[in-house]
């Protein structure tokens, strides 16, 4: 009776030891699978941030690129506006003249010239 207490009892054991052996296959199983998965999502991380920098540079030299044409154009519209300015002055100054004249015309018109030119055409 012992003896079949013994083997009964070691067919347990092999039977224990062969579920904690496919545990331990399956528990292995899955690690290799998580190394894979986190080596492919470090390798994809690593391709990402090379992309990002790629992009990251051309941003940057595009942005350069732009604010150098941008000063440019701003530098151009600038000597653009000083001869714009330098010519309203000369045109304020000769429209000041003018006005002068004008004045100066209207004053001699409303003088003794007006009545003699009246005279005149009433004959």
């Amino acid at each position: 009776m012992a003896a079949k207490v013994l083997g009964d009892s070691a067919k347990s054991y092999t039977d224990i030891a062969t579920s904690i052996d496919s545990h331990l296959g399956k528990i292995d199983e899955s690690q290799q699978h998580f190394i894979r998965q986190v080596t492919d999502s470090a390798r994809d991380m690593g391709t990402a941030a090379s992309s990002m920098e790629t992009v990251s540079t051309l941003l940057s030299d595009r942005l350069r690129t732009d604010l150098e044409q941008i000063t440019r154009n701003l530098n151009e519209s600038s000597t653009r506006l000083a001869a714009v300015d330098s010519n309203l002055i000369g045109t304020t100054d000769a429209l000041a003249h003018a006005a002068t004249e004008m004045r100066a015309a209207a004053q001699a018109l409303g003088s003794g010239e007006r009545r003699g030119w009246l005279k005149i055409r009433r004959h």
